[in-house]
């Protein structure tokens, strides 16, 4: 059903601007006050929504995703924070389901997540190394996985996690 609001959207942008057509051509004080009504309502509104928007993550996060080794892999496990680690690292973002460098589907994913510590390093084989895990707040993996000899925690702080794949 939305697909014919946008249909509507344009029949009423159009309905309206030959409504203003007809008022400046009549009345062109009340049309310039209609015009300057609404381009100062719209400036106000966005100043407005500017001020009230917040990032999408702490910035402390986003200062640990800013001092990734650069030109290294990082997997991030949750897409939620794969735009962040590719916009403000320079490394290789792995994403679930984001990204020209992911090699899993979701099923593989899924495995990933609710493996253990071997399956996780056999799976992690697949990517190319340096590679160094990003675990946010918004987390939706085992941690217990990184528990091993494989992987050190080069990061740890506010329930934010980075750790790097020896093996």
């Amino acid at each position: 059903y939305n697909r014919f609001l946008i249909h509507l959207d344009i029949f009423m942008i159009i309905l309206s601007g030959y409504g203003l057509f007809i008022i400046m051509k009549s009345k062109k004080h009340l049309g310039i006050a209609i015009i300057s009504l609404l381009l100062i309502s719209g400036f106000l509104i966005t100043i407005n929504e500017a001020r009230a928007t917040k990032p999408l993550i702490e910035q402390d996060e986003l200062e640990i995703i800013k001092t990734l080794e650069p030109n290294s892999y990082t997997l991030v496990t949750s897409s939620y924070y794969a735009p962040w680690v590719l916009g403000y690292s320079n490394t290789k973002t792995i994403a679930p389901g984001l990204f020209d460098l992911n090699k899993w589907d979701l099923k593989t994913w899924t495995k990933f997540w609710n493996s253990n510590s071997e399956e996780a390093v056999k799976m992690l084989q697949d990517y190319e190394k340096p590679l160094y895990i990003f675990v946010g707040r918004k987390k939706q993996i085992n941690l217990d996985k990184f528990n091993n000899t494989c992987f050190d925690l080069i990061i740890n702080k506010d329930k934010t996690f980075v750790y790097k794949l020896k093996c």
